[in-house]
């Protein structure tokens, strides 16, 4: 009969047991797809780069992702359930804690907090992260914090190397208005000098001894002076193929005589050493800076040893990415079993004027002008110092092959 609904042997209706039906389907497929979300945001979650933590609102922690279990390496449930100021496997500073307990209160009373700190993960070194601290608001449950730390420790290096060049340029410019002031005053002095030793032969021992120092004085001036110049403008000219261990000789000739004989000395060389096209004089004036370096490294004596190789240079491992730079260099060592150089002052030893030498003993401009010579000849300078175990200075310059 029309508008009678059909019933089944129990009794249902049938329509009401097609919807009952698709209710259910529908009520299965949404649970399904709330599952697959679920599953693909811990996946997200787990293998994000940046070490995410999830807190209650009192900062015990509820969750970690895998960043943070490599960095501490720590298990999950080594850390879940203790603060995380204290959890295993990373550590902060004292003023660290405390600015972490700050944050997690006021991102705990609704507002997001971010600021960079230093933590020291298992390999025991000390990097830069910059953290945030934020709610996570739940209906009807107290809200949870997300904490996000991003290692920003490559960052501040380059914008540490972005400052020094900076300082440089600014060194540079003015180093170029001091040189041409001072030549100015130098040059006359030192023609006076010259010519006072000649007017007065009969001058007595004091003094002929007051005009050698006068001389002497003013030619370490003018020496000085010229250093200076080459550090701010550089000298590219001049340049022309050279046999480095031909180079290498005229240094060791000169270096012997001002090494006391505490210390001795070694050379190696490869063959078949490919040349190179460089200034000699330059050149041989950065190896002869090295060589006093490592001389003043060993007062009471040593071994200073001096070596040439070929070598391959990765660009990668250099961190070059131009397709057009050198891969073929001839590296100059030059090694000493001297005191070292501690990593404070290893990260410091090519600034202008920057000299740990006793006063007028170093002016501070002998590395730095040997790297802006190096530099000028499309090379580089690397430094290598283990605590008492001595130093090495590599200077990588480009062979002609």
């Amino acid at each position: 009969m029309t508008g009678e609904q059909k019933l089944d042997k129990t009794g249902t209706s049938i329509l009401s047991r097609n919807f009952l039906q698709a209710a259910v389907i529908v009520e299965s497929g949404s649970f399904r797809q709330a599952q697959s979300i679920r599953s693909a945001f811990h996946t997200l979650f787990d293998h994000s780069s940046q070490m995410t933590w999830l807190l209650s609102a009192d900062g015990l922690l509820l969750e970690a992702n895998q960043a943070v279990l490599n960095y501490g390496d720590v298990e999950h449930e080594q850390i879940v359930g203790r603060p995380l100021a204290d959890v295993i496997g990373w550590t902060l500073a004292y003023c660290g804690q405390g600015r972490l307990h700050a944050a997690i209160a006021t991102a705990a009373g609704g507002e997001a907090v971010h600021y960079e700190t230093t933590i020291r993960g298992a390999n025991a070194r000390e990097e830069t992260f910059a953290l945030t601290v934020r709610p996570i608001e739940q209906e009807a449950q107290p809200p949870m914090l997300m904490v996000e730390g991003v290692n920003v420790s490559d960052l501040k290096r380059l914008e540490s190397h972005l400052s020094r060049c900076q300082r440089l340029e600014s060194v540079g410019e003015l180093t170029l208005g001091i040189v041409h002031d001072l030549t100015n005053l130098l040059t006359p002095i030192a023609a006076v000098a010259d010519l006072l030793q000649i007017e007065f032969p009969e001058a007595d021992s004091r003094q002929r001894k007051l005009l050698q120092i006068l001389t002497a004085n003013t030619s370490r001036a003018i020496a000085l002076v010229k250093q200076l110049f080459h550090f701010a403008k550089g000298d590219t000219k001049r340049h022309r193929i050279l046999e480095v261990d031909h180079l290498l000789l005229s240094v060791k000739q000169l270096i012997r005589m001002a090494l006391p004989g505490s210390i001795s000395m070694q050379t190696h060389v490869s063959a078949d050493i490919w040349p190179i096209m460089g200034n000699e004089n330059q050149l041989h004036q950065v190896l002869m800076n090295l060589c006093l370096n490592a001389r003043d490294a060993m007062p009471n004596g040593g071994d200073l040893e001096l070596s040439i190789e070929n070598v391959e240079v990765d660009n990668i491992e250099r961190g070059v990415e131009l397709e057009d730079s050198p891969s073929e260099y001839v590296v100059i060592r030059v090694s000493d079993t001297g005191s070292g150089i501690s990593p404070t002052v290893l990260n410091r030893i090519f600034e202008p004027f920057f000299t740990t030498k006793p006063a007028g003993r170093g002016s501070g401009l002998g590395l730095p002008t040997a790297l802006a010579i190096v530099e000028s000849h499309g090379g580089f300078i690397d430094v290598f110092s283990a605590g008492k175990l001595g130093t090495q200075c590599l200077v990588f310059l480009p062979a002609v092959v």
